[in-house]
């Protein structure tokens, strides 16, 4: 099984956080096929999580701790690059359509 984890991801209050974030899902995408990743794993704030879990299909790994680097609880989050390979092509458009409420 070979395993990748997508670090150190903010976006700017001030962007469509959305928009971006579907751009930078599909350059990783990219680097994950290349070394034929089979799982990611992405650590966020567990306000986060819902929409992880059900615009992207991540899956829970962890108990909440507190992440150092940033000092706030975070949460390990993980998913099949299998699954992202399926709904690449529909990623911008699921998460832009994603509401945020």
């Amino acid at each position: 099984m070979r395993l990748g984890e997508v670090v150190r991801l903010a976006v700017d209050e001030e962007l469509d956080s959305r928009r971006v974030l579907a751009s930078l899902f599909n350059a990783a995408h990219g680097v994950m096929e290349a070394n034929r990743l089979d799982h990611v794993f992405i650590e966020v704030n567990p306000r986060h999580v819902a929409f992880y879990r059900r615009a992207l299909c991540f899956d829970v790994e962890s108990e909440e701790r507190l992440c150092p680097r940033v000092g706030a609880p975070s949460l390990l989050l993980r998913m099949r690059v299998a699954n992202l390979t399926s709904k690449i092509g529909q990623l911008e458009k699921a998460l832009v359509d994603f509401p945020l409420d």
